[in-house]
C-alpha cells in the first residue's frame, strides 16, 4: 500500500525530476503498465469462504458456507462489504487512480 501511495506521488510530480528519472520512471519501469493489474485485480479487496452454523430444532448442526467480501480499510485491518458497495473507492484504491490520472 506504501508503494503505491510512493508510485502516486512521483507520477504527481514527475515534471519537477530530471529528465533521466522521467525516462527511467516511463520507459524503463513503465509506472502505467505496472498500476494495471492492481486496478483490475486488487490485493485490498479479497472474497473468502465463511461457514455459519445454524442450528434448527433436530439435533443436526446445518452448515452453510457463503461467501464474503471483505476490503483492506486505512487501519489495515479486513472489514466486511457488501456486494453493493464493492464499486466504492477506498483510499487504497484511489492512489492507483490519481496516479493514472496525472
Amino acid at each position: 500500500v506504501a508503494s503505491v501511495s510512493l508510485a502516486r506521488y512521483l507520477c504527481e510530480h514527475i515534471e519537477s525530476l530530471h529528465l533521466s528519472a522521467q525516462t527511467r520512471i516511463l520507459d524503463t519501469h513503465d509506472y502505467l503498465v505496472m498500476l494495471v493489474p492492481l486496478i483490475d485485480e486488487p490485493p485490498w479487496t479479497r472474497r473468502r469462504r465463511q461457514i455459519e452454523s445454524s442450528y434448527s430444532s433436530s439435533s443436526n448442526n446445518n452448515e452453510a458456507v457463503i461467501m464474503v467480501w471483505e476490503k483492506l480499510k486505512e487501519n489495515h485491518n479486513w472489514e466486511k462489504v457488501d456486494p453493493v458497495d464493492l464499486l466504492k473507492v477506498t483510499k487504497c484504491e484511489a492512489q492507483c487512480w490519481i496516479a493514472l490520472f496525472h
